[in-house]
């Protein structure tokens, strides 16, 4: 991709544009990573122009229509639990309020989002815009973690009248990034979000310096970035990427460095070489890294996380129509185990726990099926890893990475992770419509 001529491109694009909406998506694209608030302030004009334009929209395939049944189910969960009256009874102590209704601005205003930005996805031009403004808008979060892990740079960055305030917390090593998110593994999240699309819009080459720059930062920072957020999920997902996006031709340098990864790892987990030489790695390597790769470290998570899993499990067999509403399941594990998580380290748990099962299958399957498709169409019969399908490819690898990451950890209550995850499940519904997979 010639960095030149897809400027010229965009130039071009508005120019001839008499739709300002469409300007309006993309500098809620270009400041979701960084000004979230606004972002979706002008993501819900953008999306409910759409469908009141036209509310044939809301109809148009199954997946839509899924949706919409998800919301009217929802809904209904939360509506019943309000009325219940032997739901308060029976836990007086954790059921103290009757926020049943707030969980609900996670998913409708989503879902919203998934119907009413299709237009802007809908063609291969506009995805690839979609992917260059999301990439510019991340460049002001890969130097603020630079700035955090390199300089111990932490703000606050304010703006005037405290609109937009920037603050990293503060860290005792250049491990454990965080940048503006202020939490690892939904940085981590982030960037491997955004990781695919590195790779899809840097393919090829170009004599400009300001490309080749532009294409040295993403591909240097973005996995260095990912390395420093000691997030073992986000390492994954970094290693996930490569292999999936360049497939067998690239496995010939992958599997070298992977070989070499995994020698280093077993070399600080066990003296497989010699004690000195652990040692010496151990020395060499920041500890916030290796730390995460001894089994001690993990092991007591591991088991922990199965047993929040199985409390989850044991309470939704208890309402698996209605659920106990959302926000409530840090109250359920406090008061019956006595230690506190915030969630259930499972997506599907977690939506199934607050609305029952019946609402939880009806959010998910549209995903699963839209991320089946994708999977089929783009990765596994899509031998040209470096021609048409390169940001296509770059769409399902990022849903992937995300649909796998939530069953085992919950990013999603971050707006920047669970809006930039709904329009990519917008665009890639797109794409399988386009070559006639829906319906």
């Amino acid at each position: 991709m010639h960095f030149k001529n897809e400027i010229f491109l965009l130039k071009k694009y508005y120019s001839q544009q008499k739709d300002y909406s469409y300007l309006l998506f993309d500098m809620a694209i270009f400041i979701m990573p960084t000004t979230l608030s606004i972002s979706v302030t002008l993501l819900i004009i953008c999306s409910l122009k759409n469908i009141f334009c036209d509310y044939k929209l809301l109809f148009y395939d199954n997946w839509n229509k899924s949706l919409l049944i998800s919301s009217f189910l929802l809904t209904l969960s939360c509506l019943w639990n309000y009325f219940d009256k032997n739901l308060a009874t029976n836990y007086p102590s954790i059921l103290m309020d009757s926020s049943y209704f707030v969980g609900l601005f996670n998913w409708i205003p989503l879902f919203i989002l998934f119907i009413g930005c299709q237009p802007y996805l809908n063609s291969q031009t506009l995805r690839k815009k979609f992917a260059l403004i999301l990439l510019a808008g991340t460049f002001p979060v890969l130097f603020m973690g630079i700035m955090q892990g390199f300089f111990g740079i932490y703000g606050p960055f304010k703006s005037p009248l405290d609109l937009i305030v920037w603050f990293q917390r503060p860290i005792n090593s250049i491990t454990d990034l965080t940048s503006i998110f202020n939490n690892p593994n939904y940085y981590g999240s982030w960037l491997n979000i955004i990781w695919p699309f590195c790779l899809a819009t840097t393919i090829g080459f170009s004599k400009k310096i300001i490309p080749q720059l532009f294409k040295l930062f993403f591909l240097v920072l973005t996995p260095l970035s990912i390395v420093l957020t000691s997030s073992r999920g986000a390492w994954l997902g970094l290693i996930f990427s490569l292999v999936f996006f360049f497939g067998k031709r690239g496995l010939k340098f992958i599997l070298p460095i992977l070989f070499f990864i995994g020698l280093l790892c077993l070399s600080i987990m066990y003296p497989i070489l010699g004690f000195n030489f652990q040692e010496f790695l151990k020395e060499l390597i920041p500890s916030g890294l290796w730390i995460n790769i001894i089994p001690s470290s993990y092991d007591n998570i591991e088991i922990e996380r199965l047993e929040i899993w199985n409390f989850a499990i044991q309470k939704i067999s208890e309402r698996p129509f209605w659920g106990f509403g959302a926000s409530y399941f840090p109250k359920f594990l406090e008061a019956q185990t006595s230690y506190w998580r915030g969630h259930a380290h499972n997506l599907p748990l977690e939506l199934a726990f607050s609305f029952g099962l019946p609402a939880a299958i009806s959010v998910i399957f549209p995903i699963f099926s839209i991320t089946f498709l994708s999977i089929k169409n783009y990765i596994l019969n899509n031998k040209n890893y470096f021609e048409k399908y390169n940001i296509e490819k770059a769409y399902a690898i990022s849903l992937i990475f995300l649909m796998i990451n939530h069953f085992f950890d919950v990013v999603y209550f971050d707006g920047r992770i669970s809006i930039a995850g709904w329009l990519l499940i917008s665009g890639l519904r797109n794409m399988n419509s386009e070559n006639n997979f829906c319906n």
